[in-house]
């Protein structure tokens, strides 16, 4: 190795794709005990998956960089590097907003919700297959309620549907994969899609210098000046979340409180929100991308209001 058109510079190796999935073994483990015990700032299944950047850049500080400078023959190759994030941010999804927030709670909502006022035990509890539900009364309190002290998990009530969900898991990622191979050519080749969650991680390693690891990126006095304001930023709100003397600095502005008329409740909830990480990736993808974002979601509020003044004159 120490130079970059060394093959062995660009291969996937057996240790990145091991690596990898500890990675996501830990994330999907990490997620679900930050999201829904302790309600801490999502760290997966968002624009931007902070516990896999987080990962991310203690391997680029410690094995591609440390490392590469103390022993290069061991330290981490960028499609290394690029392989443990592809694997990360495939996987992140799973345990957060991407699927497990909006599935795990229909295995047992049915029953826990259910009462004699809504008939849902008449109307289709009879429909729900025992394979894919809790329909346990305890497992489902224990759920929304906590365990009892000293109770253990009835795991013999969730094996089953856990497992016919996680097929349908594995089938819609190959699905997905297979509709990615479909639209390759024409978003990579024809269009020159960029992608900012992929393009952010391999400017971070590629074209480094076999010697300091270091890359025109990571030398950027602009790049460590942007990505400085926005950790200082989220770390002021973060005290201020957790301790209010401290000040914090307003990121987020309801427009709700002026939307009171008709028809301009339609457009409820209207919320301006600064990202500094959106603004960051605004930068990596192209102007009529970009451009879509914002004009398509002003066109679905426009409909919003004409809709609701149309159903008001008719």
């Amino acid at each position: 190795m120490g130079k970059v058109s060394d093959p062995y510079w660009h291969s996937v190796t057996a240790r990145s794709i091991l690596i990898g999935l500890a990675c996501a073994v830990f994330l999907c483990l990490i997620t679900p005990y930050n999201d829904y015990y302790i309600r801490g700032t999502f760290v997966a299944g968002n624009h931007f998956p902070i516990g896999s950047f987080f990962l991310y850049i203690l391997l680029t500080l410690i094995g591609f960089i440390a490392i590469g400078r103390w022993r290069s023959q061991w330290a981490f190759t960028p499609a290394e590097m690029v392989t443990i994030w592809c694997m990360m941010i495939v996987a992140s999804g799973i345990p957060s907003s991407g699927f497990l927030r909006y599935h795990l709670f229909m295995l047992v909502s049915p029953f826990y919700y259910a009462t004699p006022e809504n008939e849902w035990v008449e109307l289709f509890h009879r429909y729900l297959p025992d394979y894919l539900v809790v329909k346990d009364p305890r497992a489902a309190k224990y759920f929304y309620e906590k365990l009892p002290s000293g109770a253990p998990v009835p795991w013999g009530e969730w094996i089953k549907p856990a497992l016919v969900w996680s097929s349908y898991v594995l089938m819609t990622y190959f699905v997905l994969v297979c509709l990615s191979v479909i639209l390759r050519r024409q978003w990579v080749e024809h269009e020159r899609f960029s992608f900012p969650l992929v393009r952010l991680p391999v400017e971070m390693v590629e074209n480094a210098d076999p010697k300091t690891r270091l890359n025109d990126f990571l030398r950027s006095r602009a790049m460590w000046i942007g990505a400085g304001l926005a950790v200082i930023l989220h770390i002021i709100n973060g005290l201020h979340a957790h301790v209010p003397s401290v000040p914090g600095i307003p990121l987020y502005f309801s427009l709700d409180p002026y939307l009171t008329d008709r028809p301009w409740t339609a457009v409820r909830s209207m919320i301006l929100m600064v990202y500094p990480s959106i603004i960051g990736f605004s930068y990596l993808i192209s102007v009529d991308v970009s451009f879509s974002f914002w004009f398509f979601y002003l066109v679905y509020k426009a409909q919003s209001v004409i809709a609701y003044a149309s159903r008001g004159v008719i």
